[in-house]
């Protein structure tokens, strides 16, 4: 486990009529409270500059919309990038379209090798229905000690893996 994150930060300008939003470079830094003190540092020009405009309409929305979204990202530490360092496109993609509290609890490495599994067997005949692939799933998890996966993240899984498969059919029709 490293403790390095990679983050991007969120800078927005609005004078007048005219706004300036901009993202920084990705940035490794190290995990914990820096990426917090960095958001807030960055955040400064945002804060001071950011709500010049006070008209909410027409192109000075936009800027008044940028800042709050500048600010929103910065306080949190910054845009995580770390996960794209360090896992393929597949994967990454399929932990997006998860709910947070099930990639969490899974962890990126684990969601990779249920992925594999998965992808090795979709093609069997004998696996047709979710709730074989379930079944096939947990055993075949038991059998790398990986215990800790719980049915209804499997499901989870599952389902969203057929979604996403849906959705790519039915952009390439």
């Amino acid at each position: 486990m490293t403790n390095m994150v990679y983050r991007k930060f969120h800078i927005s300008i609005t004078i007048g009529r005219y706004y300036f939003y901009k993202e920084t470079k990705q940035i490794k830094i190290p995990k914990k409270i820096i990426p917090y003190l960095i958001g807030y540092i960055v955040s400064i020009p945002t804060v001071l500059l950011g709500f010049t405009s006070f008209r909410l309409w027409g192109s000075q929305r936009q800027g008044f919309n940028n800042a709050i979204k500048a600010l929103n990202v910065n306080f949190a530490g910054g845009e995580d990038k770390t996960i794209e360092n360090s896992y393929d496109e597949k994967t990454i993609h399929f932990a997006r379209n998860l709910y947070r509290e099930t990639a969490e609890s899974i962890g990126m490495d684990n969601l990779e090798i249920i992925i594999e599994i998965i992808e090795h067997y979709e093609n069997d005949e004998k696996i047709k229905m979710n709730y074989e692939k379930e079944i096939f799933l947990m055993e075949n998890l038991k059998k790398l000690n990986l215990n800790n996966i719980r049915k209804d993240h499997i499901k989870e899984i599952i389902d969203t893996m057929d979604l996403l498969k849906k959705n790519a059919v039915n952009n390439f029709a």
